[in-house]
């Protein structure tokens, strides 16, 4: 039996696949269990396919990893709770591990959560080995050695390795009396078999034990407060990594650094990264602009329009000019339905002339209510996730009340506009030749 894993990542235009052999075995008789007219529930769990995304996962830096492990973990758990004399063999690349319980994996003991965590492991690792190596015994050879690394590394330690080593430092703005937290990412690499190197500094490297890697960790990473490696200042981790003070200067480099690497503005990249693909991917339906007429203050920072095409009518998204400096907001991203308005003989019009026969008028309705989910969405993740939804607009308005709400009039009876700049003014109306209409 397979379980085939599929993965679609932000900002990756094609979807990952791999596929894992599981079989079953009986410790008593040490004969496989086969399972071929009925698939217990338990056994489905393990097998079958498997879909995974991180496209609305805000700020997680490794949710395929942690979504993969969530499935291992509740199938082996279940699995296990009914046949506790059975063994697990995964297949992975044609390289065979062993899960038994008591929890343990190729015979090393491991709680079931860790255990989890690095079956999930093999299965990325697998993926990427099937897209680089084409030979079969290269595979089998790259596979060996990333199942041995991954063995020996704690997990901590390999999110870290694949994700930089979070930090985070407060700073006094130059108004002297407010205090910003920063959070940010730190390279990592491995320097030795319990050693590592973390990058503090421009092209600055200490050396860190694996144990005080660790400790560092789980504050940093889960918040615990055990050991020192715990609220540290910039100069104080300078010291503990660098074994001396930093000077005013080196100081002064360090937190410019620290500050070109804080973790909002990386999921940000992220984030407009994937609009740019999907802008370059749904060519017909999506089309993002700079708006640099915005009369609000600061003309030198335009804000950002999406115009998209759904299913059913037309949407405009429009970048929140207020809420720039509120980070938390989860509507960063205001949303405009065309909506389509008839009008029939004798109507007034919204000019104030009378309609001298049946006319149609389409116009921008919104702000729409739309909430991002997750913890502080990046403005880039409440863009893509809405033009993803939107595309889509026929199925997310029977989920979403506030968007069904917009649809007025039948489909044949809807404007509908070219995918051109000149139609992102959310103020504008437009007739049935889709010109301007004056106000």
């Amino acid at each position: 039996m397979d379980v085939e894993i599929r993965i679609r990542r932000r900002g990756i235009k094609y979807e990952q696949n791999t596929t894992v052999g599981v079989s079953f075995i009986n410790k008593e008789t040490n004969e496989k269990r086969e399972y071929d007219v009925f698939i217990p529930q338990r056994v489905a769990q393990l097998t079958h396919i498997w879909t995974l995304s991180d496209q609305n996962a805000v700020n997680k830096a490794d949710a395929i990893a942690e979504s993969l492990a969530q499935k291992f973990f509740k199938g082996l758990k279940e699995y296990f709770s009914v046949c506790p004399n059975d063994e697990i063999v995964y297949s992975f690349c044609d390289i065979e591990v062993f899960v038994e319980k008591p929890y343990a994996l190729n015979g090393v003991k491991f709680s079931l959560k860790e255990l989890s965590n690095k079956l999930s492991r093999f299965s990325l690792a697998s993926m990427i080995v099937d897209e680089r190596e084409n030979d079969i015994e290269n595979k089998r050879k790259s596979m060996k050695k990333k199942i041995r690394t991954i063995m020996k590394t704690p997990e901590d330690i390999l999110y870290a390795l694949e994700n930089r080593v979070p930090f985070y430092f407060f700073k006094k703005e130059d108004d002297d009396y407010r205090t910003t937290k920063h959070d940010v990412r730190l390279n990592l690499k491995r320097i030795g078999h319990s050693n590592y190197a973390l990058e503090i500094s421009d092209g600055v490297w200490g050396e860190i034990s694996e144990k005080e890697l660790l400790t560092y960790l789980g504050h940093y990473r889960h918040g615990y407060n055990r050991g020192t490696w715990k609220l540290l200042s910039p100069s104080k981790l300078y010291y503990k990594i660098l074994g001396k003070m930093p000077l005013d200067s080196d100081l002064k480099v360090m937190i410019a650094f620290l500050l070109q690497n804080r973790t909002q503005d990386i999921v940000e990249k992220r984030a407009r990264s994937l609009m740019a693909d999907m802008a370059e991917k749904y060519k017909d339906r999506v089309l993002i602009v700079e708006d640099s007429q915005y009369t609000a203050t600061n003309k030198s920072k335009p804000i950002t329009k999406v115009l998209v095409k759904g299913q059913r009518t037309d949407w405009l998204l429009v970048e929140n000019y207020y809420s720039r400096n509120n980070r938390n907001d989860p509507q960063r991203v205001s949303t405009y339905c065309l909506t389509t308005i008839v009008y029939e003989e004798g109507d007034t019009l919204p000019d104030g002339s009378i309609a001298n026969k049946q006319t149609r008028l389409a116009k921008w309705n919104g702000p729409i209510c739309i909430n991002t989910g997750g913890k502080n969405p990046s403005l880039g993740d409440q863009f893509a996730s809405r033009m993803l939804s939107l595309m889509n607009d026929s199925s997310v308005s029977e989920r979403v009340s506030t968007i069904s709400n917009y649809y007025t009039v039948e489909d044949e009876n809807r404007i509908r506009i070219p995918l051109m700049e000149e139609y992102t003014n959310e103020k504008d109306t437009y007739d049935e030749m889709c010109r301007v209409r004056e106000q």
